[in-house]
C-alpha cells in the first residue's frame, strides 16, 4: 500500500517508516518489529498496512477504519494480555538511547522499573501508536501525542522493546496448530 507521508498524522508516518525504528539489540526485539512478525499468527486477515492505514485518521481512528481497528485492536490486545500476565517480558530505553530499564521484578523490590501490571489497562492503543511508554508516568496516554504549543512532549517517554527470549516463546505458541477439545465423557452415561 502506497501511503504518502504528508497525508498520515504522526502514527501513520512511524508505522510508515519502518526504516527509521531504532535497531534491534542483542537480547531484544523493537515492539513494533515483534508485533509484524506475529500478527498474521493473531488475525488471520492481518495486512501490515493496517496500522498504516489507522495514521490516516485521527483521532479516533476506530471510526473511520474499522476493518483495519479490528485486526489491530486483536493484535495489540494480545502482547497487552501477553505482557500484563508476564508472559512477555518487556524493557524501556530512552529515545536517544542508553542502557535498557528492565521490568520490574518482585525479586528485586527496591528495583521501581517498569512493570507488567501497568499494562492492566482497557486500551493500550496508546502504547502501540508509537511504541512508547512514559517510564515516570506510565499510565500517561499522551505519550507520543502533540503537546503543548502543538509540537511534541516526549519527555520521560522511553521505546518499548520485547525480550527476544520471551517473544521467541509468545511466537512458537501462537504457530501451533489449533487442536479440537478433547471431548470428556458424560457422567452417568450408559454403555453398552
Amino acid at each position: 500500500m502506497e501511503i504518502s507521508n504528508d497525508d498520515l498524522n504522526e502514527r501513520g508516518r512511524f508505522w510508515n517508516s519502518s526504516r527509521n525504528w531504532p535497531r534491534n539489540a542483542k537480547g531484544y526485539i523493537f515492539l513494533a518489529r515483534a508485533v509484524l512478525e506475529a500478527a498474521p499468527y493473531i488475525v488471520e486477515d492481518w495486512s501490515d498496512s493496517d496500522p498504516i492505514v489507522l495514521g490516516l485518521f485521527s483521532p479516533k481512528p476506530e471510526h473511520k477504519a474499522s476493518e483495519a481497528w479490528g485486526r489491530w485492536k486483536k493484535v495489540i490486545d494480545a502482547f497487552r494480555d501477553a505482557i500484563a500476565d508476564e508472559e512477555l517480558e518487556f524493557a524501556l530505553v530512552k529515545l536517544d538511547g542508553g542502557d535498557f530499564v528492565q521490568q520490574h521484578s518482585p525479586q528485586n523490590s527496591r528495583f521501581r522499573g517498569p512493570k507488567a501490571s501497568d499494562w492492566n489497562v482497557d486500551s493500550a492503543d496508546f502504547r502501540f501508536a508509537l511504541c512508547r511508554m512514559n517510564l515516570t508516568d506510565p499510565l500517561r496516554k499522551t505519550v507520543g501525542m502533540r503537546g503543548g504549543r502543538g509540537g511534541f512532549d516526549p519527555t520521560g517517554d522511553h521505546r518499548i522493546y520485547l525480550v527476544q527470549a520471551s517473544f521467541n516463546k509468545f511466537l512458537a505458541k501462537l504457530q501451533e496448530p489449533a487442536t479440537a477439545p478433547t471431548p470428556k465423557a458424560t457422567e452417568g452415561a450408559q454403555r453398552c
